[in-house]
């Protein structure tokens, strides 16, 4: 929604008083939604330290489903640090792991993040088929939390590949998403794509324009990665 610093609040008062139930998957999804958050975040060491509590955490009391969520967050990590081979064969075992526990629900997020790790390591073709999977998986599950990002995800691996006129297109429906889901967070991300797009077209001003309207509705989490990429991106369209 928008509010970075909140949802940590939050989300670290959960962590605190899941400490105090005794059931353990409570503590383990605690911790799993602390790791998605943190990776939101752009906070690297935050998510080692939390996917490895978790990943000990579910070793220790047999709890399959969330060891694939602390698989799936090592995964990810990865992928940022450029580890990009060992990275999407973390993610790969993320999702067979998943879907071997025969749960449907947040299947778009793992095929999610294995197309955003194609795209980091230079490999749009592999990206452009999980993250479809992922679409086409949403819309049967009718899951759309994760929709506007994986159109981004989508937008940004067409443009990758030379398809400019319809990585826009995606582009632009991720914002659309975004707006309408009031997910200010996605429609950022979307809209910080769309502008590097737009600067890579030669279209400097509507970049420039379209970013700083989204941009200056955030009041808070100025540090976090998504809100630096944009402000670094601004501050390059101005000069």
């Amino acid at each position: 929604m928008g509010y970075p610093d909140q949802a940590l609040a939050v989300a670290e008062k959960a962590l605190r008083e899941a400490h105090d139930v005794t059931r353990d998957s409570t503590f383990a999804a605690a911790l799993t939604f602390n790791a998605r958050l943190r990776e939101s975040r752009g906070e690297l060491s935050a998510v080692a330290d939390l996917a490895n509590s978790l990943a000990q955490f579910c070793a220790h009391r047999e709890l399959p489903f969330w060891a694939a969520q602390a698989v799936l967050s090592r995964g990810w990590l990865l992928s940022v640090e450029g580890a990009h081979g060992e990275a999407i064969l973390r993610l790969r075992e993320a999702v067979e792991s998943w879907r071997a526990l025969g749960s449907a629900i947040a299947i778009p997020v793992f095929l999610g993040r294995a197309a955003e790790a194609y795209l980091r390591a230079g490999q749009p073709e592999r990206g452009i088929e999980r993250v479809n999977e992922a679409i086409d998986c949403a819309n049967r599950n009718n899951e759309r939390q994760f929709e506007s990002e994986l159109m981004r995800l989508k937008g940004e691996l067409l443009r990758v590949s030379g398809g400019e006129t319809e990585a826009e297109m995606f582009l632009r429906k991720a914002i659309d998403i975004g707006q309408r889901q009031e997910a200010r967070s996605w429609e950022l991300r979307a809209t910080t794509s769309l502008a590097r797009l737009l600067r890579d077209t030669n279209r400097h001003d509507e970049g420039r324009a379209t970013l700083a309207e989204i941009y200056k509705w955030f009041t808070e989490g100025l540090d976090t990665a998504d809100l630096k990429d944009a402000k670094s991106l601004l501050d390059e369209l101005s000069a």
